[in-house]
């Protein structure tokens, strides 16, 4: 008799190596995991910094901000070291600087406002300025502030990026200003930063911007900026600087369908009103002459066909106290309309819309028509304006309520964007004069 505890044959033992390579493979890789885990490899923070170091942020060193945050007061520690070491390299102060703010450990924000000091190097002030915007501590603001009028250029650029990642909502006024006095490629970074930073601080300083901008490319940056920020509550309107007499733009928002599609053709009608108006009218007094039978050919296909209508995506509140001291509560919108003949543009026309109550009143400001599309000659304004034939409105100033309210109108042509200026006078649009 064989002894117990020898196994007999038909018994398995408690270990089998596995049949398939890929099972084998499949247990070599749990195994390499589990090493790499719980096996003793040094100071984790030491590895990930060197890595990070050795990587200068890039390939595998994109992990390291999340295992820092990982790490939390272990990081912090190890980053504090480096930062206090008078022997450590420009490159690890830098990487160190630029790694702090991924640890959100608050008390490296004294070390870091230290850094961002001018008689720092560069470098160093850049990843410290960056990482103070992600912390977003008490320091940051006066720090950022500073750095925003710094006369190194990459200073003021680094500054106005850590505005905007670390989402410092009381930095506005700052950012304001900036746009108003900053070199011309900083102006647009701080509009965009407002922009990203959102809330009423933001709008606020936006729709100042919007109506003092000078230049072109401010404009349009400030009107990306406003469309962006989320629709204004009741309550923002109603506390805007009651001396402000300008129409100011924010996001018109048609949530219910059935709405935005009974505005549209209410629209419609009044649009083909016009035009059959103006067939009556060409009818009337023509005669005889070419031009004009040409002219009322054109009028009667327009009123024949169907008319494609586009809203444009910004609205405008009045912020300025009303003839009655009420703010009024009916948006300014623009509307683009476009008639079809045979697949042809043959008319375009901007209008302003005030809504009065539910009901819409249109107010043409710039329009192309038989001049463009149908002249006798077979002039064509098309390669003047290969884009837009109407452009885009830039700006509104003014009050609809006392007709001193203005458009600025940008028309692209070959030499690039010309601005055209529209006054309300009268119930109407017409060319302004230009100063």
């Amino acid at each position: 008799m064989p002894p117990e505890s020898a196994a007999s044959p038909n018994e398995t033992s408690s270990f089998q190596w596995p049949a398939s390579p890929v099972s084998f493979a499949l247990l070599v890789a749990i195994l390499a995991v589990l090493v790499r885990t719980y096996a003793p490899a040094g100071d984790p923070f030491e590895v990930y910094f060197r890595n990070y170091l050795r990587t200068q942020g890039e390939g595998r060193g994109h992990r390291i901000p999340a295992r820092m945050y990982q790490l939390g007061q272990r990081a912090g520690a190890g980053i504090a070291g480096i930062l206090d070491d008078p022997s450590a390299s420009a490159a690890e102060r830098v990487a160190a600087a630029r790694l702090a703010g991924y640890t959100r450990d608050t008390s490296l924000e004294e070390r870091l406002g230290k850094l961002a000091a001018p008689q720092e190097d560069p470098f160093v002030r850049i990843a410290a300025l960056e990482s103070l915007g992600r912390l977003g501590g008490h320091l940051a603001r006066s720090v950022l502030d500073s750095a925003l009028q710094d006369p190194d250029a990459r200073i003021r650029s680094a500054a106005l990026g850590a505005v905007q990642r670390g989402g410092d909502r009381g930095l506005a006024p700052v950012l304001e200003r900036h746009a108003r006095e900053g070199m011309p490629e900083e102006k647009l970074a701080a509009i965009e930063a407002l922009g990203r930073l959102g809330g009423p601080p933001s709008r606020r300083a936006l729709w100042n911007l919007y109506g003092s901008q000078p230049n072109l490319p401010e404009i349009l940056a400030v009107k990306r900026a406003l469309l962006a920020l989320e629709t204004p509550l009741s309550r923002e309107v109603e506390t805007l600087e009651p001396g402000a007499e300008r129409y100011l733009p924010a996001r018109q928002a048609f949530a219910n369908t059935r709405l935005r599609r009974r505005l549209e053709t209410k629209l419609r009608t009044l649009l083909t009103y016009w035009v059959e108006d103006r067939y009556q009218s060409e009818e009337e007094s023509c005669d005889s002459d070419g031009t004009c039978q040409g002219r009322l050919r054109y009028y009667r296909d327009l009123v024949r066909r169907k008319t494609s209508l586009r809203l444009e995506p910004e609205a405008f509140f009045a912020v300025g106290p009303s003839e009655n001291g009420k703010v009024p509560r009916e948006p300014v919108l623009f509307v683009r309309t476009t008639w079809l003949i045979r697949n042809q543009v043959r008319f375009q026309s901007l209008s302003l819309v005030r809504m009065i109550g539910s009901d819409p009143a249109v107010f043409p400001v710039r329009e192309l028509g038989f001049d463009t599309f149908a002249a006798p000659n077979g002039a064509s304004t098309e390669e003047e304006h290969p884009k837009d034939f109407l452009g885009e409105v830039l700006r509104v100033r003014g009050n609809l309520s006392s007709h001193d309210l203005e458009v600025d109108v940008a028309l692209p042509l070959r030499e690039g964007l010309r601005v055209e200026t529209y006054r309300f006078e009268g119930g109407v649009f017409v060319p302004a004069e230009k100063s």
